[in-house]
């Protein structure tokens, strides 16, 4: 550690941690200040107007106040880092996370419901448009459709087993014939066993002249 303070290879980061001191200092004033900045740029009723004209599916019922509390509570700033991580490692950290996703979609979707596995997939794709070194474009999933999607691959298998249950349960009625040379599903096969009896049947005996 003291060779590298010596060399100048540690400056950054000991640049970097005095100014992550200073910002703490100065949270209050910007806070203050945020809330000031806030009120002017989103509360003019023309801006709002806008909105509405814009978005009406989204604030065209939407008090201006209603819209205005919602979008303060989901604001955030963040100061961006003076220690810049190299390429490498951040594509380190992208690939470390999609892995973790993919196990845990792995683990969680043979076990979950319909409705839950949709939501598993919506969040999982939620998650790589996060990423866009490796994602330049976000997923756009049809949530109501991966349902009933995995709703009736649940399902398929308990109406193929109701239905070879219920072909399997009954008993039926057959002749002699039919109980003698195994049964006959369509009018091609019973035409070809009566052909086949017929053949069968013991034919007259024809007696020598005397």
């Amino acid at each position: 550690m003291i060779g590298g303070m010596a060399e100048g290879t540690e400056d950054a980061k000991q640049i970097a941690k005095y100014i992550d001191g200073v910002r703490v200092d100065l949270k209050p004033d910007y806070d203050w200040f945020d809330n000031i900045v806030r009120y002017r740029a989103w509360m003019a009723p023309a801006f709002y107007k806008r909105i509405q004209a814009l978005y009406p599916e989204q604030y065209g019922t939407v008090s201006h106040e209603e819209a205005f509390g919602g979008w303060c509570r989901s604001f955030v700033a963040t100061w961006p880092s003076f220690l810049i991580e190299p390429e490498s490692e951040n594509a380190k950290f992208d690939s470390v996370r999609l892995e973790a996703t993919v196990a845990l979609l792995q683990t969680l979707l043979p076990e979950v419901d319909a409705a839950n596995k949709a939501r598993l997939i919506q969040w999982a794709a939620d998650n790589a448009g996060e990423n866009k070194r490796l994602f330049a474009y976000e997923l756009d999933l049809d949530v109501g459709e991966l349902e009933n999607f995995y709703r009736e691959q649940q399902e398929r298998p308990q109406a193929l087993q109701e239905a070879g249950a219920a072909g399997s349960g009954g008993t039926e009625e057959v002749g002699p014939e039919a109980k003698k040379y195994g049964r006959f599903d369509s009018v091609t096969d019973f035409t070809k066993l009566r052909a086949a009896i017929d053949r069968l049947q013991p034919r007259p005996r024809v007696s020598a002249a005397k």
